[in-house]
């Protein structure tokens, strides 16, 4: 299903559209009186939608970032067509046309169609923040340069912004999408909303691993009572999901799922709710279970994906996720760096290129460098954020110095006894956009 979020009259051309084009049966529609309700609306509809479509920039720009939304958002965008049909539309109104001031367009698309008409060059209005704040100063905008005559209308794509201005009798019109545009738009979430669904039905694999350590400290009969207690419950868990499980060895066992299982696992880990990926340790003795889960596009992929993940896991005590593409994720309600066993980001690969090392850790080098921030660091520090011994870090410190993306600034004394370490200053920006 799809989600539609907007003002009335853009929510009831969509569905014109939409019926137009036989996609009304796959809309959900939630119209809004003001753009702030955008954000409750989105995630009632993320709830049993698979894509949430907004209706403009200003709706998306406040739900785009919302950390309680994991379904896919779009919006659909007011394009040079929807501005030349505004525009004829004035002109076959009025016969003349005004010089005006238009909001939250690209600046250039708005500048580039008024110029190529011959038409009086806009003031544009860009939308400063996405927020209660910045929608009051687009409008405060408007109404700043209706009153000091430097423009003679105002053409808004919001839909309050218009019924605000033409209320007080301030001459406004209002920039609507042209059918084409929404019936493009529609498709492109549609294509999306089935990519989702079958994205979801990819195979998953979670893999259960009981801590070596742990059973060691059990009897021999403590350590099979535990084993076939954990057997029990992991194969409830398997038929709950309409997974299937089997027993690797002694202490691992394999889960068969899918992708939306254990992204479903992962979103309830972060919101602190138990899951598959949560079941760190069962029974009376305690067991602690290290946990990785892998998604593929055939089985083999999905469990060298989990068998990675349960790496991780190990080395940081974390339940993770790895994705085809290389993309790892932690199930846990602590924020954590992105890890990427894979990498193809151009900045990345010429950070890569610049110190000599490999994607990867070219990505970590960013993340750790990240977390530090714009302070001087040492190399203990860059270590411990790194995840690598000071010797590493050092040598990583002496390719920045020599790559000119770092420099010395300095030494810090222990108030004990040790060597002052030197203190670096990185260039923060420069390293994250790839040198």
């Amino acid at each position: 299903m799809i989600g539609l979020v907007g003002p009335v009259d853009s929510v009831r051309a969509v569905q014109d559209v939409a019926r137009d084009i036989d996609f009304a049966g796959e809309l959900v529609a939630r119209p809004y009186q003001q753009v702030l309700q955008t954000p409750d609306l989105a995630r009632e509809l993320a709830a049993f939608c698979q894509v949430v479509l907004c209706t403009g920039r200003a709706p998306y720009a406040l739900v785009a970032d919302d950390p309680a939304l994991t379904t896919e958002v779009q919006y659909i965008s007011h394009s040079g067509a929807d501005l030349y049909h505004s525009i004829a539309r004035i002109l076959l109104d009025r016969g003349e046309f005004p010089r005006v001031s238009v909001d939250t367009m690209e600046s250039d698309l708005a500048r580039y169609a008024f110029n190529e008409l011959g038409l009086p060059e806009p003031v544009t209005i860009d939308l400063a923040s996405s927020d209660e704040t910045g929608l009051a100063a687009v409008e405060a905008r408007h109404r700043e340069l209706l009153a000091s005559g430097e423009v003679a209308a105002a053409m808004t794509c919001l839909s309050h912004i218009h019924r605000d201005l033409t209320d007080d009798a301030l001459p406004a019109w209002r920039i609507s999408h042209t059918r084409p545009t929404l019936a493009d738009a529609l498709h492109r979430a549609h294509l999306t909303d089935q990519l989702v669904r079958s994205r979801s039905l990819e195979l998953g694999v979670v893999l259960f691993e009981l801590s070596e350590a742990d059973l060691r400290k059990l009897s021999t009969f403590e350590r099979e009572n535990t084993r076939l207690s954990i057997h029990q419950h992991l194969l409830k868990l398997a038929h709950k999901h309409s997974g299937r499980l089997n027993a690797l060895d002694d202490r691992s066992f394999l889960m068969t799922v899918t992708r939306g299982v254990i992204e479903e696992a992962v979103q309830r880990a972060k919101d602190q709710q138990r899951s598959i990926l949560t079941e760190t340790a069962v029974g009376e003795a305690a067991v602690r279970i290290h946990i990785g889960g892998g998604t593929g596009t055939s089985y083999g992929f999905a469990e060298s994906n989990a068998r990675q993940a349960l790496e991780f896991t190990r080395q940081q005590g974390v339940p993770h996720v790895v994705y085809p593409g290389g993309q790892v994720v932690t199930a846990s309600a602590q924020r954590r760096p992105e890890v990427r066993l894979q990498d193809t980001d151009g900045p990345v690969l010429q950070l890569a290129a610049k110190l000599g090392v490999g994607p990867l850790s070219a990505r970590r080098l960013m993340n750790a460098i990240g977390q530090l921030g714009d302070e001087p660091i040492t190399a203990q520090q860059l270590a411990h954020a790194y995840g690598v011994q000071a010797r590493s870090a050092r040598r990583l410190l002496a390719s920045l110095t020599e790559a000119g993306l770092a420099e010395e600034v300095g030494l810090r004394a222990h108030p004990g006894a040790g060597r002052p370490q030197t203190v670096y200053r990185v260039n923060l920006t420069a390293v994250t956009n790839g040198g």
